[in-house]
């Protein structure tokens, strides 16, 4: 007689997706400044005042959030710009940049740039809530971050449409890109129409890439 014993373990279902959507770039407007999905109106050439320009995009609803008085929230934007020294990348929360433009280390609003990829938290009525780091809750840490969509690379736009990355000092005599992350007080959203709704399981490899 012989005894066969078979051992069978029960594989976990893998966690559903989470849908991203995607903040577009300036140069994907039409004439008239509205979205067009996928267009670029860079040809003729875009007058801007200078070359190139940040490209802000403002999240509702609007709050201002003094960042400043979290020491975590410091230490993380030091710990998501490694290449840059401590006093540079407090820097970055200065009244000259577009996060901060009246008070240093004040999020004057909820101001995110485009390229930069959201992971839903549910759509309403026409808005992309979508996921952020609120201010009132344990920071998380710098690979949650990075791994849920809690920040985005900085991007800005040239006169010919062409977009690129914000750079500025970093400490050590050259300049980097910036890491900033995505902060809020209350549920961040924007106009499902004006966001892009990526494919599930496509993510786009750079904060400059166009569909």
């Amino acid at each position: 007689m012989s005894l066969h014993i078979r051992i069978s373990s029960q594989s976990l279902p893998p966690e559903p997706m989470s849908q991203l959507w995607r903040i577009p770039h300036d140069c994907e407007r039409d004439e008239f400044g509205r979205f067009v999905m996928g267009k670029r109106d860079g040809n003729p050439p875009r007058e801007f005042p200078t070359d190139p320009i940040p490209e802000p995009f403002r999240a509702w609803p609007d709050q201002t959030i003094p960042v400043k008085n979290y020491p975590a929230m410091l230490d993380l934007l030091c710990e998501l710009n490694p290449s840059y020294t401590r006093a540079r990348a407090l820097e970055l929360l200065g009244t000259g940049l577009c996060w901060c433009n009246n008070t240093w280390g004040v999020f004057s609003a909820a101001i995110i740039t485009g390229g930069a990829v959201l992971e839903e938290d549910h759509v309403e009525n026409g808005r992309v809530y979508f996921k952020s780091i609120n201010i009132y809750e344990p920071i998380p840490s710098t690979e949650c971050v990075l791994a849920n969509h809690l920040s985005t690379v900085a991007t800005s736009v040239h006169r010919d449409g062409r977009v690129g990355f914000m750079t500025r000092p970093n400490g050590y005599g050259s300049r980097s890109q910036i890491r900033m992350f995505i902060v809020s007080k209350l549920p961040l959203w924007l106009p499902e129409v004006e966001l892009h709704k990526l494919p599930l399981g496509f993510e786009p490899l750079s904060s400059v890439w166009m569909p």
